[in-house]
């Protein structure tokens, strides 16, 4: 029997139990709902949900702000060394970004 002699059986075989295998302990890495990094978000009240939609479109307003500057300053640019410059910036201005959100999750946290 040429079928049960070929590495092809071996390779289905095993892709098959790896299947199985997987499909049977994937339940228990299910998430039930109750557990999340975000908390309790679907019982929030809608004070809550506009707070962080407020927070959420205003640090959007702040990288939008940022991208346009940088590529303000890109359009502009005529040479090599101006490129570089605002690079530069955009780089800065996104340092800036991140510092103040960690800034902020470490006033929220303690």
């Amino acid at each position: 029997m040429k079928f049960f002699s070929s590495s092809s059986f071996l390779r289905r075989t095993l892709v098959f139990m790896s299947l199985v295998f997987f499909v049977g302990i994937s339940p228990a890495f299910a998430n039930d709902g109750k557990e999340g990094k975000g908390g309790d978000e679907k019982n929030d009240t809608p004070e809550k949900f506009l707070e962080r939609k407020t927070k959420f479109l205003a640090n959007l307003e702040q990288e939008i702000t940022v991208l346009q500057t940088a590529k303000n300053c890109a359009t502009a640019a005529t040479v090599k060394e101006e490129m570089k410059k605002c690079r530069k910036e955009l780089q800065g201005g996104r340092k800036k970004i991140r510092e103040e959100r960690q800034s902020m999750m470490k006033n929220r946290k303690g």
